[in-house]
């Protein structure tokens, strides 16, 4: 050991921390202080090697180089094989909005979807796989939303069709238009009577 990796700080007692396990990971040299912080270099059972605060490990809240967090996310997101920790399919971005629309009554959405009793068929709502293979099916393509074909029917394979972004806000503005002329004849209705 050479005598530069002897801490003034912690003596001969950072001497005793190399080799000393915390977690996954193993002391293997002293790199020095940097903003009152002693830093270690630790090698995982993984392989990596990391510089870390020692303090961290000494209270345990980093207990590897990042490998049992990945490991754990990342089974986490194999349940079905859709969300990635850095890039989500489309599909599973599509299907996770028509959950939250339905479900989240806090979502801005929800009063026109979820508050209106419009729910999402039990063959999709706890699975994207089978709402994915559903959509490649029947035409799906960046650059498509899924529209219900009845505005009042729910997310179901028989009520969905795949339509431009265009073609979508030409739909809802001839729907609002058709509302509004409902309201007026309503109203006139009730005036003349």
């Amino acid at each position: 050991m050479r005598a530069s990796c002897i801490s003034k700080t912690y003596g001969e007692g950072l001497i005793k921390l190399i080799g000393k396990r915390y977690g996954l990971l193993t002391i293997v040299q002293d790199v020095g202080v940097k903003k009152k912080n002693r830093l270690v270099k630790c090698r995982c059972d993984c392989g990596r090697t990391k510089t870390i605060q020692l303090r961290s490990l000494k209270s345990q809240n980093t207990r590897s180089c990042g490998c049992l967090r990945d490991g754990k996310i990342g089974a986490l997101n194999r349940t079905h094989g859709m969300k990635g920790t850095h890039k989500q399919h489309p599909l599973y971005l599509v299907w996770r909005g028509i959950k939250t629309r339905c479900f989240n009554p806090r979502c801005k959405a929800f009063k026109t979807y979820g508050a209106r009793g419009i729910t999402i068929c039990a063959e999709w709502k706890d699975d994207p796989v089978a709402f994915a293979a559903w959509c490649l099916e029947h035409g799906w393509k960046p650059g498509l939303t899924i529209e219900r074909i009845d505005n009042d029917g729910d997310y179901e394979p028989s009520n969905c069709e795949f339509i431009s972004k265009s073609e979508n806000t030409i739909r809802r503005l001839r729907r609002e238009q058709r509302d509004r002329e409902h309201f007026y004849i309503l109203a006139a209705l009730s005036m003349a009577a």
